[in-house]
């Protein structure tokens, strides 16, 4: 009996160090796991400190036309669209593409939105926007990109976007020039560009406005 009992109070023992043990780890993890997501909450509050609202609201759109988030693109933009905004629209997808869809769609529904989305965005013109510094912005209310070409085009094309703070403003523009020689002779250069207006409203939120299509 005496060995009987012996091996239970060793046993006993040998759970209640594991169970302590086990205790400890857990612990030890959860600790992590808040420093980790204290960490993460900091970054994201030192952002919001340093950066206003509308350089805030850029990044969240530049990001989600990179990351192709549907959903977060569409929250840009209040359906139905009027007809300015959507006539506006098919202007971009002329510019873009030199085929006329205003037979096909009015473009006004959050449906019809979807299907053209893409001939808005095209894909050159959001890689333009990748690059643009959050800092440059701050301090100029402006940026522009490196110009580029596309094959079979002539066209050299180039992004900015600029922040207007009588009316809160913010203007994300692909441009275009032309006739400009191999030697950057610009003589005969033309330009156009295709310029899409959002506006920081109430709700600190960047909504689509209008179009405005230069040159």
């Amino acid at each position: 009996m005496l060995s009987k009992a012996k091996h239970f109070f060793i046993f006993s023992i040998i759970l209640i160090v594991f169970s302590s043990c086990k205790n400890e780890i857990k612990q030890d993890v959860t600790s992590a796991e808040t420093i980790i997501n204290t960490d993460s909450l900091t970054v994201v509050q030192v952002d919001a400190q340093k950066y206003p609202i509308w350089i805030l609201e850029f990044q969240k759109f530049r990001q989600a036309l990179y990351q192709n988030d549907l959903p977060v693109i569409k929250s840009f933009f209040d359906f139905p669209l009027t007809t300015e905004q959507a006539d506006g629209l098919l202007a971009v997808i002329n510019y873009n593409t030199n085929k006329d869809f205003r037979k096909a769609t009015n473009l006004q529904s959050e449906e019809e939105f979807t299907k053209y989305y893409k001939q808005i965005f095209r894909t050159d013109f959001v890689k333009g926007l990748l690059p643009m510094k959050s800092d440059s912005l701050l301090q100029n209310n402006y940026a522009s990109s490196t110009s580029w070409k596309v094959k079979n085009d002539d066209a050299q094309y180039s992004t900015s976007v600029s922040y207007d703070a009588s009316d809160k403003s913010v203007s994300i523009s692909l441009d275009s020039a032309y006739g400009i020689e191999e030697d950057g002779n610009e003589d005969n250069k033309t330009e156009s560009a295709a310029i899409l207006i959002f506006i920081i409203n109430k709700e600190n939120k960047l909504k689509f406005d209008r179009v405005i299509m230069a040159g």
